[in-house]
């Protein structure tokens, strides 16, 4: 009788560790890629938030949905794009359906993968366990792992016949996801603005040099001269694609010699976001980058490689004969949107004055994204660009002229957010040598169009000395 109770006993051990063997292989071990075209997965099971699915896309945030009734956690995480593969997608457009079936085919594709998975390791769990039984009999291994299967396969098909994807209709949000809801609406308006914008731009930026030359107030400056050169600066694009369609115009009937961005160029500074950044090469003139706070090391990476961009961060270059002098905003040295603090803007002024004095580097042109950081070189250069704040200025101040271009992509999304309307600009820099062949800025054209009514202004400061 004493046998009898111990084998109960020890029979009820023995599948009390296999079914926690079991479930601790699937959580430790059952994880699992998938991929859908451009997009990369991986998906997991831990044991929290009971009755969870929880979408995580870096860096913006998580989506989460009661959706089953099991005590697990489904964590889907977005591990990669594939920017070459997207592209083609894009080129190849597909209906909403089509998309819809593709996502639904491979994740249950995923979920099957997943379900074969997690009975391996359940099985293995289930006998590992055993070990403690110190056991010799090869069957109470095999009993474990059977008891380790049929733990993992009432587990996971509770989970399957309870699931309900309709609860991501009503979703919890965390992180920059949580302005998903009015996103999406958002979006598809801004896609027809843009599409609007795009047209009157080309319109309007074709005529904006034969009507400075009718204007009688103001002359327009000698093209021609061989000592004298246009450089276009801009800033804060913000992920506009209409931005480069109204630059392309400019630089074409202006006769731009190269291009200053004083950053922003993006939103959030993520590989999706350098698909557009590329649109710079086509440019085709020698483009100067400081990387603003909504940058980011993967952009500025991005940047550098592209064959027409020299990119800007404590040191200096000379362009068609022009010194030129940059400096990256602090935030742009990590991939997340954290506004710098003055230990680290201090930190940067004292690097760049610091390579100025031991370089001996004079430059015509300092760059920054921020306004502070230009302020702090007033005397240092005759020329002190900026953005930041979307809105343009032009001052004199110890002996250097300060220009904000304000934005050059009406803000990007943010534009949408508010019911002031923020225009495009961009600055046109008018230089020439004085006498001692020195550069100087003799003038400075600003360019707006007030975006989605297109009404354009055009002024003219001339710079005294």
């Amino acid at each position: 009788m004493i046998d009898v109770e111990e084998n109960k006993y020890i029979f009820c051990i023995g599948l009390l560790l296999a079914a926690v063997g079991a479930l601790a292989f699937v959580f430790l071990f059952s994880g699992t890629d998938f991929q859908i075209k451009a997009f990369q997965f991986k998906v997991d099971m831990v044991f929290k938030d009971w009755g969870k699915t929880e979408i995580f896309i870096p860096p913006f945030g998580k989506i989460r949905a009661a959706t089953h009734k099991t005590p697990l956690k489904l964590v889907i995480t977005l591990q990669n794009i594939d920017l070459e593969v997207l592209k083609n997608m894009l080129k190849d457009p597909i209906t909403k359906q089509e998309v819809i079936n593709l996502f639904v085919n491979e994740i249950y594709k995923g979920i099957k993968s997943i379900f074969y998975q997690s009975l391996f390791f359940a099985a293995l769990g289930g006998a590992f366990t055993m070990v403690f039984l110190r056991s010799k009999n090869i069957y109470v291994y095999l009993r474990g792992a059977v008891i380790g299967i049929f733990t993992a396969a009432f587990l996971l098909l509770s989970t399957y016949c309870t699931y309900n994807p309709r609860s991501f209709l009503t979703p919890e949000y965390q992180g920059i996801l949580k302005a998903a809801p009015w996103m999406i609406g958002m979006a598809e308006e801004a896609l027809v603005k843009v599409d609007i914008l795009e047209k009157q731009m080309e319109i309007i930026a074709s005529n904006f040099y034969d009507m400075f030359e009718k204007i009688d107030e103001i002359e327009p400056l000698n093209s021609e001269d061989s000592s004298s050169i246009r450089i276009l600066h801009i800033s804060d694009i913000h992920n506009n694609p209409a931005a480069y369609q109204f630059i392309k115009k400019v630089i074409s009937n202006f006769d731009v010699s190269f291009i200053i961005d004083t950053g922003d160029i993006t939103d959030f500074g993520t590989s999706l976001e350098t698909a557009l950044v590329e649109e710079v090469e086509k440019l085709e003139l020698p483009y100067i980058f400081v990387a603003g706070n909504h940058d980011s090391p993967e952009v500025i990476k991005t940047m550098s490689s592209l064959k027409n961009v020299i990119v800007l961060n404590g040191g200096g270059s000379v362009v068609k004969g022009i010194p030129i002098v940059g400096v990256a905003d602090p935030s742009s040295k990590s991939s997340y949107m954290i506004n710098s603090n003055d230990v680290q803007f201090e930190s940067e002024i004292k690097k760049l004055k610091e390579f100025l004095k031991k370089e001996k580097f004079k430059p015509v042109i300092i760059a920054a994204h921020n306004p502070a950081v230009v302020e702090e070189f007033i005397g240092y250069a005759p020329v002190l660009l900026c953005g930041h704040n979307h809105s343009f200025s032009i001052d004199s101040e110890g002996g250097s002229v300060i220009i904000n271009a304000g934005t050059s992509g009406a803000a990007g999304i943010r534009n949408l957010q508010t019911s002031r309307d923020i225009p495009y600009t961009v600055v046109l820099l008018h230089f020439e040598k004085d006498e001692n062949e020195s550069w100087v800025l003799r003038a400075a054209d600003l360019l707006t169009i007030n975006n989605i009514n297109g009404v354009f202004t055009m002024t003219r400061k001339i710079i005294n000395r």
